[in-house]
């Protein structure tokens, strides 16, 4: 597993536009979008990606809470911030 974070955060969350964007050529390009049709079947509008074990930890009330834009605090031993 490899930890991702940033300025002491862990991130366990991102969306992005799911063309893909970037100082990409043509031939990269294309090659992603045909890799996200591959899997989605059309290209969606977002692509929502989360962490496996934060979400694997948490309970169901515990991952639909919605969260502030705020620093996060140190996740504990069981890997899921609260």
């Amino acid at each position: 597993m490899v930890e991702n974070s940033r300025k002491r955060r862990r991130i366990i969350g991102q969306c992005e536009e799911g063309k893909p964007q970037g100082a990409m050529g043509k031939w990269p390009c294309a090659r992603a979008e045909m890799q996200v049709k591959q899997w989605f079947g059309v290209v969606p509008d977002f692509i929502i990606t989360l962490d496996a074990e934060c979400c694997r930890a948490c309970g169901d009330a515990e991952f639909m809470v919605p969260r502030r834009a705020r620093a996060l605090p140190r996740r504990p031993r069981d890997g899921c911030i609260r």
